[in-house]
């Protein structure tokens, strides 16, 4: 087998992750070092990013290296800015933590729990099977009745 036939199996995923793992610091560092620390607005108008908007691009670019290459699980990635931004002085860790403990999240996190035990227990094909029953096979009244336990749903998980 060829190196080129190896990387196109997990091999490949594995070099791309390594990559990923060493080029995603060094890109941040080079965005840190290529943004301005002021830009001057279409309007004219001068905008000091300061340190703050260099980090905060930086850990950005660094998130997206890592996210795409997966040089490490993705829900370790997703908290580099807890780490990052205080770190480089952007920003307080209680500023970084506040989007993490937002209530979108909470709400999402709920729905998640609520559809995973739903799918434990296999409440969705007994709920999809109960509904074929009342509705018939009739195409537009499967999906009519369809729609409606969706919304229903969507209704109460929120």
């Amino acid at each position: 087998m060829t190196e080129a036939e190896h990387d196109v199996g997990s091999g490949g995923r594995d070099r791309v992750g390594r990559i990923g793992l060493f080029a995603g610091p060094l890109l941040a560092l080079a965005t840190y070092l290529a943004v301005p620390a002021e830009v001057t607005a279409s309007t004219g108008e001068v905008i000091d990013l300061g340190q703050p908007g260099r980090v905060t691009a930086a850990v950005t670019v660094w998130m997206a290296t890592w996210w795409m290459t997966e040089a490490i699980a993705i829900p370790a990635t997703a908290l580099i800015p807890l780490v990052g931004l205080p770190l480089f002085g952007a920003m307080s860790v209680d500023d970084a933590a506040a989007p993490y403990a937002s209530p979108l999240i909470f709400l999402f996190l709920g729905g998640f729990l609520i559809a995973l035990s739903m799918q434990r227990w296999g409440l969705e094909r007994r709920i999809a099977l109960a509904a074929l029953r009342l509705v018939g096979t009739r195409l537009s009244r499967v999906i009519g009745g369809f729609m409606l336990i969706t919304a229903l749903f969507s209704m109460f998980v929120s």
